[in-house]
């Protein structure tokens, strides 16, 4: 067995990362494990270019649980906050034209709320989320587009379950709502509407366009992760600053419905998920050369307040996500790629079994073998 450590850098929305990563390489490479690599490994190396196969392509998703505890644990509110920088990162300004008044605005990401025009009563968050989320968002994927995308669960203080959602598709605001009222329609709950209003077109949607985002995904990572409580007391403080009353969820209308759920109900399957292009387990690195540890230098000298070091690794905040006023040309060029790469995603095309009759392939593995070795040769030499 062979011990491989070389320096590594990542790149992400809110900082950089760098730290050592150590591998141990036996001398049989029959199954190569290329993911184990960085990204741009081979980019790195000497006669290689950005052409070279190295795996990114294949960009792999987060796991599913086979059950959920209706809350964000912290493992979870690090792959969400992780998802939303990743959101704001990619986003572009787009011209859109406002529904009400017919003049365009520029816009990158925006903030959509899907309610439920009734109680929720008897019914399963989970049976929302497949019968009216989830063809809500197929039906937006289809028409406009939509991409990239997180969306959160949460009860209303009437113990109903409603969504938020961050996108960076412009979604027309009537559609969005029309959309909505025809998937909830589905579970009665226009119906009864109806019966209590005498129409059937509720409000249920609400749409924020957001304009900066110095401090976005920040805003989107406490808004997404509040406790109820904490969030309830802070609401509370907020009211009695103008005069308001308290809001008391107990005392809702809502409470003498059977089956209605409490306010403070964890939710029932999961709690948020986002488009696979943003589930994307590859990171953005790349191996630390002379280059790169003088701009890690030059950073830590000009900004020493932005700097941590732990125990496993050394981190640079970017505040407000301005990462491209810290990265040189060459980082610069592959944190771009990425985001491109991000954009741009595609699933990959289902497997299908080869055709028994047609004559094999010529395997290539003493190509793929070589190729591997002398990346890690070069590695070895280089840390050593």
């Amino acid at each position: 067995m062979e011990k491989i450590s070389y320096p590594v850098l990542q790149f992400r929305p809110n900082m950089l990362v760098s730290y050592v990563r150590t591998e141990w390489h036996g001398y049989r490479f029959s199954k190569p494990k290329r993911a184990n690599l960085p990204d741009n490994f081979f980019i790195s190396l000497p006669g290689r270019d950005n052409t070279s196969s190295t795996g990114s392509e294949s960009l792999e998703n987060f796991k599913g649980k086979a059950t959920y505890s209706g809350e964000i644990s912290a493992h979870s509110k690090k792959r969400l906050t992780r998802c939303i920088n990743l959101l704001c990162a990619i986003a572009e300004p787009k011209i859109a034209v406002n529904f009400d008044t017919g003049q365009e605005f520029t816009f990158r990401v925006n903030f959509v709320t899907l309610t439920l025009p009734a109680a929720q009563g008897t019914i399963l968050d989970s049976d929302i989320k497949k019968k009216c989320l989830d063809p809500w968002l197929k039906t937006m994927k289809r028409r406009y587009g939509l991409r990239s995308y997180v969306w959160r669960a949460e009860r209303q203080y009437n113990g109903n379950v409603h969504f938020h959602i961050s996108t960076d598709t412009y979604l027309p605001y009537d559609q969005i709502c029309n959309v909505w009222n025809h998937q909830v329609e589905k579970l009665g709950f226009i119906d009864a509407f109806e019966a209590k209003n005498g129409h059937r077109f509720p409000n249920s949607t609400d749409v924020h366009a957001i304009w900066k985002l110095d401090n976005f995904a920040g805003y989107m990572v406490k808004y997404m992760t509040k406790n109820p409580d904490e969030h309830l007391k802070e609401v509370n403080i907020a009211r009695a600053k103008t005069g308001k009353k308290p809001i008391v969820p107990e005392t809702h209308k809502f409470r003498t419905i059977e089956g209605q759920p409490n306010w403070n109900d964890p939710i029932h399957g999961k709690v948020w998920d986002c488009s696979q292009n943003l589930k994307a387990k590859l990171t953005c690195e790349t191996i630390i050369d002379d280059d790169v540890r003088c701009m890690i230098r030059d950073i830590e000298d000009k900004y020493p307040g932005l700097c941590k070091q732990t125990d496993h690794c050394h981190l640079i905040f970017i505040p407000n996500g301005k990462i491209d006023q810290f990265l040189n040309k060459v980082c610069l060029k592959i944190y771009n790629d990425y985001l491109d790469s991000v954009r741009n995603w595609t699933p990959l095309p289902k497997f299908s079994p080869p055709d028994s009759t047609a004559p094999p392939d010529d395997p290539p593995p003493s190509r793929q073998v070589s190729t591997i070795q002398a990346s890690l040769d070069f590695t070895f030499s280089y840390t050593r």
